[in-house]
């Protein structure tokens, strides 16, 4: 009898396999992979944030800066970093959510005529994340073809967006969300790419400080140039010794803050703010900076500079 338990045990871990695949989004209403159209093909402008949902002040005050950056800076898009809508999602394509918590306020003059690219959090799983992505049928504006999707931006960058609740790996790039991030890390002739998830691989939040989802991505994040997610409430950038890229953590864009807990080797910038991440990219490299909703600058880094300071340190050795 003992001598059977490790079938039993393969078995049960198949079956909750199987059940915890089933809980995944699979609504599909567009291609996998799509060249984006843009202004400049030798400058992108992105703006990045999550956790905004909230329908309160703070995500009001949060949109009225990325309006603000958005005709400052002339923005090409922005990146949607998961809990698109709390506290639990939506219901439907028809849910009044859709008006009160998205449309309500991406209704500004600039807002408004620029792609939203999103990615699904554990709030919108809460709820029918399949019509999250089915609303892209309804407005073209909000651009979410699938659980995971890639957007080509000229030749200069490629966004990766991934659906970091459910890392399935199953050998079929079209289907699960491991394969696809190695298919297009292997395929893509960008100059730069980037990837896009809910949850963060390591961070100096209070309240989720890593997460186990966003760990089995590791190895295949630190081969990107650069990985933004939300998820835990604050501002952060982390340079990984072992990775490299950089990660971002803009999940402070209208919920509760959590304050970031010092102690981390990595972390380069930590702070609760409400706020946003603006990306200024060019073949030259990639300028991350980190806005307040006051407008302030609290922090900038450019992978430029950073590769000028390594050659430096390495000249001077």
């Amino acid at each position: 009898m003992f001598r059977l338990w490790p079938f039993g045990l393969l078995i049960a871990l198949l079956i909750g396999y199987g059940h915890w695949r089933e809980k995944r989004a699979k609504m599909k209403a567009g291609p996998l992979v799509t060249e984006i159209s843009i202004r400049n093909p030798e400058q992108v402008k992105l703006l990045a944030f999550g956790d905004y949902g909230t329908g309160t002040q703070a995500q009001k005050d949060v949109f009225d800066l990325a309006e603000t950056l958005c005709f400052e800076k002339n923005i090409d898009g922005v990146l949607l970093l998961g809990d698109n809508i709390y506290m639990d999602g939506v219901a439907s394509v028809s849910d009044p959510k859709w008006k009160s918590i998205i449309e309500n306020f991406f209704d500004r003059p600039c807002l408004s005529k620029i792609p939203r690219y999103p990615v699904l959090g554990n709030h919108d799983y809460k709820g029918n994340a399949d019509a999250q992505i089915e609303y892209s049928r309804q407005n073209s504006q909000w651009y979410f073809p699938n659980r995971f999707y890639s957007i080509k931006l000229g030749k200069l960058v490629e966004i990766i967006a991934l659906d970091t609740n459910y890392p399935d790996l199953c050998f079929s790039a079209s289907d699960c969300v491991v394969d696809f991030l190695w298919q297009r890390l292997q395929e893509s002739q960008a100059r730069w790419k980037i990837a896009l998830g809910h949850h963060p691989v390591v961070g100096s939040s209070s309240k989720h400080p890593i997460s186990i989802q966003a760990k089995l991505f590791q190895p295949l994040l630190c081969q990107l140039d650069g990985y933004l997610a939300g998820h835990s409430h604050h501002l952060e950038h982390i340079k990984p010794n072992d990775c490299s890229g950089d990660f971002f953590i803009s999940g402070a864009g209208g919920a509760e803050l959590y304050p970031p807990e010092p102690g981390l080797e990595t972390s380069r910038f930590a702070k609760a703010s409400h706020g946003l991440l603006f990306l200024d990219i060019d073949a030259s490299g990639i300028e991350y900076s980190f806005f307040d909703t006051d407008g302030k600058r609290l922090y900038r880094y450019s992978t430029q500079q950073f590769a000028q300071k390594s050659q430096a340190e390495t000249d001077a050795y």
